[in-house]
């Protein structure tokens, strides 16, 4: 604890180690899934001194990123609110730590956690299960590349392209590009006025649509291409240059990520074919989703964590994971229709009490 205080007091914003209210432990401890290897991870919040807060959108103070010798990272009052309205997964989580968890907290900090209740809602479907999507779509692209084994860097030739020169100059491969972005935000369907939840919902059922038509970004780029009217020749020096760039930054993304993976994770996704460390946070998230929606409470601490560190170890296999997340998925649009929570936040509630702590500081 001396530690993440020392880290505290030696930022540049000498204010912080004393406008700090409230800190815990976050991640695997605070799921009880850690282990021997796991690295501590601290989450706090902290009410910067009102002379802090600027005018205008820049050096303001949001929150306050610490890398060693421990994860921290400290978030100022308003942005911790704005995030926890949006039932963002990892904020709501730090409301919701165990009191074990819990390393600071002072009367500011106490006034925190009596309301979080205000924050849950029935939009934490959309935003766990967005965020659940986030790590089974990352779970597939590494266990692909596993599979794939060495990818070659692809060469323009591949693509029937000069090796030097571009079939397009870039000047006008910009100005393409920035009229099929145009064209794209023109076809988006406005959601305006439709609430949060349904907004997120709308959103994941369109990308289903998309996915299972086949339909990538680089093809809906293709489909405003020739909306555009560029003429065959064009248009084929065009596909040509995005195909070519699109393997590339394929390409580029498995260099990064064998340069940079973590080698106990590397091990486990040689033995079993895929990352056990993100099966286990979909499993944790799809569960914790359904406690929140049939008891509208938020268990940060998983009382299946055994389950989870076996699940993590490479008891089930990657088939079984899919198919546990897809019948959990449909089971969660069922208990969205019946759950308890309300749909909204209580923005109002929320927006006043912090009114009133901010004004107590003046």
């Amino acid at each position: 604890m001396k530690e993440v205080f020392d880290m505290l007091a030696g930022h540049n914003e000498k204010w912080l180690k004393d406008k700090t209210i409230y800190l815990t432990r976050f991640g695997s401890n605070a799921y009880g899934t850690s282990t021997p290897e796991s690295d501590l991870d601290v989450r706090g919040v902290c009410i910067a001194p009102i002379k802090e807060f600027r005018l205008g959108i820049l050096n303001n103070c949001e929150q306050f990123i610490f890398s060693d010798p421990i994860d921290l990272t400290v978030f100022e009052i308003t942005k911790f609110v704005k995030l926890c309205l949006n039932n963002n997964p990892s904020c709501l989580e730090i409301l919701f730590t165990d009191e074990s968890d819990h390393l600071f907290i002072n009367d500011d900090g106490i006034k925190l956690l009596d309301i979080r209740e205000l924050f849950l809602s029935k939009k934490a479907r959309f935003t766990l299960g967005g965020y659940c999507f986030q790590q089974i779509k990352r779970l597939k692209l590494h266990k692909s590349w596993i599979m794939r084994g060495e990818i070659p860097k692809p060469k323009r030739e591949d693509f029937g392209l000069p090796e030097h020169n571009k079939l397009l100059p870039q000047e006008q491969m910009l100005e393409i590009e920035g009229a099929i972005r145009k064209i794209i935000e023109d076809w988006t369907i406005d959601t305006t006025g439709m609430s949060n939840d349904n907004v997120i919902k709308f959103q994941n059922e369109l990308q289903d649509i998309l996915t299972e038509l086949k339909i990538n970004s680089d093809e809906m780029d293709m489909y405003a291409a020739r909306y555009l009217g560029l003429g065959d020749n064009l248009m084929e020096q065009f596909k040509k240059e995005r195909q070519y760039k699109s393997v590339l930054r394929d390409y580029q993304n498995w260099q990064n990520w064998k340069k940079n993976r973590n080698p106990v994770r590397a091990a486990m996704e040689e033995k079993f074919g895929y990352d056990g460390k993100f099966a286990l946070h979909i499993v944790r998230l799809l569960q914790q989703c359904e406690d929140l929606l049939k008891t509208g409470k938020m268990i940060v601490k998983r009382p299946n964590a055994e389950e989870l560190l076996s699940i993590r170890n490479g008891a089930w296999t990657f088939d079984q994971l899919m198919e546990f997340a897809d019948k959990k998925d449909k089971e969660l649009d069922i208990l969205y229709k019946t759950s308890i929570l309300r749909k909204e936040p209580e923005r109002v509630k929320i927006n006043e009490w912090l009114i009133n702590l901010l004004n107590d500081k003046l």
